[in-house]
């Protein structure tokens, strides 16, 4: 019995490869350099096939502009060449901002996180995020490194909880107290290793066992929603006039 042919894939115009360079300009600004092209070369399909793959189906993208980009450093945008970083669960018309050490604002359905950036030693040393955790929740962290929140203000707020701000944004269970915090580090962060992880070509995080200073970049604080912070202080007053 005679075997069936294959199907030919039909070629892709360039025009299609030049579509979907210009859709991907804004996270990779190496392919800027397509937005009036007509014609590419075979390798130059490669190069904007490959970043395709690498992007597909990979969500909670935040363009940053050149300036953002060398606030946040390097290590911590998503890809090399991806001018982005991954904040899972942020929603659209999320106000975000960066200040020069790397910290970041995220304002959104009125709550208001800190990412709160932290090197390498520190993430890779089960004592460094112990002692991370106790200055998150006791709000002695260096405060006057994140714009738009004065010390002032942040004194008015208590810290609701805190989660690892890993590379694909925040990720793992949120702890409330400084309590559940020492005791999952002590638990978990074994050594400096505590998940099991790989990153793929995707850039998600899955599998092998990995140095957590490669892909965690800090933690990441919610701060107490500022309408409740008004009612709270109103009954604190009452009580004490009270």
């Amino acid at each position: 019995m005679a075997s069936k042919k294959r199907k030919r894939r039909e070629k892709r115009s360039d025009e299609s490869y030049l579509i979907s360079a210009r859709k991907l300009s804004p996270l990779v600004p190496g392919l800027k350099k397509y937005k009036r092209r007509k014609r590419i070369t075979r390798y130059e399909k490669s190069a904007i096939a490959r970043r395709e793959k690498q992007l597909k189906n990979i969500p909670f993208l935040v363009p940053l502009t050149k300036k953002q980009a060398r606030k946040v450093g390097r290590k911590k945008l998503f890809l090399p060449g991806v001018q982005a970083i991954q904040l899972r669960n942020v929603p659209e018309g999320a106000k975000i901002r960066f200040n020069k050490k790397g910290d970041i604002i995220v304002i959104a359905n009125n709550q208001h996180w800190i990412y709160w950036s932290l090197d390498r030693e520190t993430v890779r040393s089960r004592r460094g995020m112990r002692h991370a955790g106790r200055l998150a929740f006791e709000k002695k962290f260096p405060i006057e490194k994140v714009s738009d929140l004065t010390t002032a203000a942040f004194k008015k707020y208590q810290v609701q909880q805190v989660q690892l701000w890993a590379h694909a944004g925040i990720v793992g269970a949120p702890f409330h107290s400084i309590n559940q915090f020492i005791l999952w580090v002590n638990q978990k962060w074994n050594a400096g290793r505590y998940m099991s992880t790989q990153v793929r070509e995707s850039g998600d995080i899955y599998d092998n066992p990995s140095d957590p200073g490669k892909w965690v970049n800090g933690i990441a604080i919610l701060i107490e929603n500022p309408e409740y912070t008004k009612r709270r202080r109103a009954l604190e007053k009452e009580g004490k006039t009270g």
